[in-house]
This record gives structure tokens, sequence and C-alpha cells, in this order.
């Protein structure tokens, strides 16, 4: 019997024998039962789209602005950007609120001549396919992608494709 169960009211993956959720506080007592054969695939399929999208306080920022920025500046706004995104991805994203702040990832990856920074987009990625499988249930590869683009040397496609997903989760939306 598989043991992954996730809350039909938020999505979060709860223990089979949880009578409510740890994420939400939802009982959980009528929907899982002893005997249920209650998988993830039913989860995904059918309780992912009534869950309302979270949203959080950070800030919303304009990604062309933000391009046009790291042009003007030879490259100097883009460690700006990034120390943000870092920040934002560390909200939104609670896998990768660890130890490492955006200030010790900047210098790690300059250190390292970018291999770190590749490194923490293919947490990134990580971080944001576990929340889409939690939340929606999707099944992506943003850890790939990200990794190869960086490998490519286009960081700022990265950034700009995260800072999208973080406009879209932001309080303050454009």
């Amino acid at each position: 019997m598989n043991n992954k169960r996730y809350c039909p009211h938020c999505g979060q993956e709860v223990l089979s024998s949880s009578r409510f959720c740890p994420n939400c506080g939802a009982s959980l007592e009528d929907v899982f039962t002893q005997n249920d054969s209650y998988d993830q695939g039913y989860a995904r399929s059918n309780t992912y789209s009534n869950v309302p999208e979270e949203k959080f306080n950070i800030e919303s920022r304009n990604i062309a602005t933000c391009i046009v920025l790291c042009i003007v500046t030879c490259g100097i706004y883009s460690l700006v950007w990034f120390y943000n995104i870092i920040n934002d991805t560390r909200v939104v994203f609670k896998k990768l609120d660890n130890d490492l702040s955006a200030g010790v990832v900047i210098l790690l990856t300059i250190v390292t001549a970018g291999i770190f920074g590749a490194y923490w987009w293919y947490l990134a990625g990580q971080a944001m396919d576990d929340y889409e499988r939690q939340t929606k249930g999707g099944d992506s590869n943003n850890a790939i992608v990200f990794l190869l683009i960086d490998l490519l040397r286009l960081g700022i496609v990265n950034m700009a494709i995260m800072q999208g997903e973080l406009n879209r989760r932001s309080i303050h939306g454009q």
C-alpha cells in the first residue's frame, strides 16, 4: 500500500495515519480510512484544480526593465537582480530556505567561476518542480532546463524565467 497521500484541500503530502493536515489543518478522517485505495494519482487529477495558488509578499519586477538595466550597467545590475531572485525564491519555494544566504550564493558562484551558480539553478528548478507537484500535480523538469540554460552561459534567461514565476506568485502581481 502506498503511504503517500495528499490533502484534498491544499495538496500537502500527509501520512496515511494523519487525522489533520499539517499544512492547512483540514480534517482528513472522512477522506482517509484504513481500507481505502486513495492514491496520489487520484489526488493529483481531482483535487489540485480546486486549490487556489498561494500568493506571497514578494516584490513583482518588470522583466524587460531588469534585462535593460543588466545591459546598460554592463552586467552589474544582474548581481542585484540575482540577489533579489535568490531571496524571493527562498520565500516561495521553502525547500531552498537553507543556511546559504543570497550573498553567499553569489560569492560562491563568483569564486567557482559559475559552477555553484549552475548547482543553485538546478536546486531552484527542483524546488519549483516539487512546488508544482504539490500544488497542481504537474510534472515538469525545470531543474534540467535551468541547469542546461546556465551551462550555456545564458543565466539572464534563467533569471527572466524565474522572475516570471515569482511575479505570478506575488501578491503585488503585474
